[in-house]
């Protein structure tokens, strides 16, 4: 009588994690387990970012090096 019930327990706890492991705690069995956990609030908030104009730069420098490869490529092929 031990192993069936010593298989039956492994067979359960292995589906158990399974099911937490792939849902998580909210989806897990339906959703039955969501009202026994709740999402994890942020401790604290986050600043917000002020935009920086490295960005643009950043954006325009390689904006205008790909042109220059465009110019160069097309000068290269006997285009225009």
């Amino acid at each position: 009588m031990g192993r069936p019930v010593t298989w039956l327990l492994i067979v359960v706890g292995t589906w158990i994690c399974l099911e937490l492991h792939t849902a998580g705690t909210l989806g897990a069995f339906g959703g039955r387990l969501a009202g026994l956990f709740s999402p994890i609030e942020p401790v604290r908030q986050e600043p917000a970012l002020p935009r920086s104009p490295i960005t643009h730069q950043v954006r325009d420098r390689v904006s205008g090096i790909m042109s220059d490869y465009e110019r160069d490529r097309e000068r290269q092929a006997g285009g225009r």
